[in-house]
C-alpha cells in the first residue's frame, strides 16, 4: 500500500484523538484547509490529468465531462428543493447541506472501484467525468458555501461589476484544470517530453490531498457535540446521494446506447457516491458547517458499503462491455 494511502487511513484516528486531548486552534485547521485548496488540490488536478489523459480520449468521449457537470447540476437543483423541507438550526448547516447534495465523491473512491471493475479504461472514464465535475464545483458549487453579507453593491463601473462576476473563476483548482486541458492541445505537443517531469512532481504533491483531508475529517469528528447534527437533513442527504440520485441516472442510462458499458457504469458509480471529503475542507474555509459535513461523510461512506455493491451489480447486469 502506498505511503500516502497508509497515512490517510491513520489520519482519522490520530486527528480524532488529538482533537479530544489537545485540540488544534481554529487558525491551524483553516491553514490546512487553505493549503489543500491553494496547493494540493491544484497539484492533484494538473499533475494527474496531464499524465493520465490523452487527447484522443478527450475527443472520443467529449460527452463525459458534460455528463459529469450534469450530475452536479441535478444535485444542485435537488439540494435547493430539499432544503425547503428541513428546518436547519443554522444557515451554515443549510449551506453545507446544499453543497453536499450537489457534490458526490467523484475522485478518490471511484478511481479505486473503477480500476477494480474495469481496469485502466474505467479510471480514464472517472477522470473524464472529473473534468466536468471540477468545472461545476469550482465555478458554481463553491459559492453555495459563502454567506451573503446583505450589503448592496453600488459599483457604477461596468468593468468592476464584470470583475466581481468572474473573480470566483480565478481560483487555483480551476486554473489548474484549464492548464491541464491546455497541455492536451496541439500547440503543446512540442513540450510534452519536458512536461513529464514537472507533472510527476505535481502528481506526487497531489497525493497528499487525501491524508490531509482525512486529518481534517478526524478533527471535525473529534469535536464534542451534544447531539446529532440536523438528523432530518442528514437522512435526506443519505437518501438522495445513495438511493435517489443513482436511481434517476440508472433509469436515464437505459435509453443511451452511444456510450460504452463501462462508461455508463462509471456514471452510475459517481452518481451513487456519498458527499465528497472536500465538503469538509471547504466548509472550514467558507461559511459552512464542518461538523455537519463530516458527519455525513462518515455515515455516507459506511452506508455506501451496502448500496455501492448493489448499484455496481446492476451496472454489470444492464451495462455489459
Amino acid at each position: 500500500m502506498p505511503l500516502t494511502s497508509t497515512l490517510a487511513l491513520a489520519a482519522i484516528p490520530i486527528a480524532f484523538t488529538l482533537e479530544r486531548v489537545a485540540p488544534l486552534r481554529p487558525q491551524h485547521k483553516r491553514w490546512i484547509a487553505q493549503s489543500l485548496i491553494r496547493v494540493f488540490y491544484p497539484a492533484l488536478i494538473l499533475g494527474t490529468l496531464t499524465l493520465r489523459l490523452s487527447r484522443r480520449q478527450l475527443i472520443d468521449l467529449d460527452v463525459l465531462p458534460l455528463l459529469g457537470a450534469a450530475i452536479l447540476g441535478l444535485g444542485y437543483c435537488v439540494g435547493a428543493g430539499l432544503s425547503t423541507f428541513c428546518r436547519f438550526q443554522s444557515s451554515q448547516s443549510e449551506r453545507s447541506f446544499r453543497f453536499i447534495a450537489t457534490l458526490p465523491n467523484y475522485s478518490y473512491l471511484p478511481l479505486v472501484v473503477s480500476e477494480l471493475l474495469w481496469g485502466a479504461e474505467g479510471m480514464s472514464y472517472v477522470m473524464l467525468l472529473g473534468i466536468g465535475t471540477d468545472l461545476f464545483l469550482w465555478s458554481l458549487a463553491v459559492p453555495l458555501l459563502s454567506a451573503k453579507d446583505g450589503k448592496p453593491k453600488t459599483d457604477t463601473f461596468p468593468l468592476r461589476r464584470l470583475w466581481r462576476l468572474v473573480k470566483p473563476l480565478f481560483n487555483p483548482p480551476l486554473i489548474a484544470l484549464f492548464l491541464a486541458l491546455l497541455c492536451k492541445t496541439p500547440w503543446a505537443d512540442a513540450w510534452q517530453d519536458s512536461l513529464t517531469a514537472p507533472a510527476n512532481i505535481l502528481a506526487w504533491v497531489g497525493r497528499w490531498t487525501l491524508p490531509l483531508s482525512m486529518f481534517l475529517l478526524g478533527t471535525a469528528l473529534g469535536q464534542p457535540r451534544a447531539q446529532q447534527r440536523e438528523p432530518k437533513a442528514q437522512t435526506w442527504l443519505l437518501l438522495w446521494r445513495l438511493l435517489l440520485s443513482p436511481l434517476l441516472w440508472f433509469l436515464g442510462l437505459q435509453t443511451w446506447t452511444f456510450l460504452p458499458g463501462p462508461a455508463m457504469g462509471v456514471i452510475l458509480l459517481v452518481a451513487g457516491m456519498p458527499g465528497a471529503i472536500v465538503s469538509i475542507v471547504l466548509s472550514e474555509i467558507k461559511d459552512g458547517d464542518p461538523a455537519f459535513a463530516s458527519e455525513h461523510v462518515l455515515k455516507g461512506h459506511l452506508a455506501w458499503l451496502v448500496t455501492g455493491p448493489l448499484w455496481m451489480g446492476l451496472a454489470h447486469l444492464f451495462f455489459p462491455r
